[in-house]
């Protein structure tokens, strides 16, 4: 099998995981979706910092665009973390 074929394959399973995070979320209650998708996000980048530890020559170029994306999607995270915390306090206040 080339190499093109197995990145095509990974391609696809990449694409797959990505459309079954959106099914899970689609579910999920309104005022959970922001933590929940916060949390996947986080996964992905440990996901991608371990990858980037085992596979790739630290200090490199590859090392450093994964390093980038890994801060992004972190930020990403910490954003929704953020949305998730004023929604429950939001939420928590209409309560009283």
């Amino acid at each position: 099998m080339s190499g093109e074929r197995i990145t095509d394959l990974y391609g696809e399973l990449a694409i797959h995981r990505v459309e079954e995070a959106i099914d899970k979320l689609e579910h999920a209650a309104t005022d959970r979706l922001a933590g929940q998708t916060a949390e996947a996000l986080e996964h992905a980048a440990a996901a991608l910092a371990c990858a980037t530890a085992l596979y790739v020559t630290p200090g490199g170029q590859l090392d450093e665009r994964f390093q980038q994306q890994i801060n992004d999607v972190i930020a990403a995270a910490a954003s929704l973390e953020q949305l998730a915390d004023f929604s429950r306090h939001h939420t928590n206040n209409h309560d009283l």
